[in-house]
Parts: C-alpha cells; structure tokens; sequence
C-alpha cells in the first residue's frame, strides 16, 4: 500500500521476443492482472516458435 492505495503485487507484462535466439521475461501475459483476478502468467517460451506457455495465477495485493 502506498498512500493508501491497494497495488499489484506484480505489475510484470511478460513476452516471448526474438526468433532463433528466444528471450522471455516472466510476467502477465497480455495485460497485468487487477488486483484479486486471476489471468495468465508466462512462464516459458517455446524453443523453435518463441510461443509463450502460461499458467493461471492470482494478482495479488499489497
């Protein structure tokens, strides 16, 4: 919480970049979720298309 604001634990847009040398940064996957939702968080990219892989997670708060 900063000046009384609820914020995202982890406000990470996450991607997938490059085509033979693929680079990641972990993170949501599109948009950061909002705080309490669950959306997609990246966690590997695929080696031969650069793909991301994503499991469900929940944005928490702090």
């Amino acid at each position: 919480m900063r000046d009384g604001t609820v914020q995202s634990s982890d406000p990470i847009v996450g991607r997938c970049s490059g085509s033979l040398s693929c680079s990641m940064t972990s993170g949501w996957s599109g948009a950061v979720a909002p705080c309490g939702a669950v959306g997609q968080w990246v966690t590997v990219c695929q080696p031969l298309t650069c793909q991301p892989q994503t499991v469900p997670r929940a944005q928490t708060c702090r």
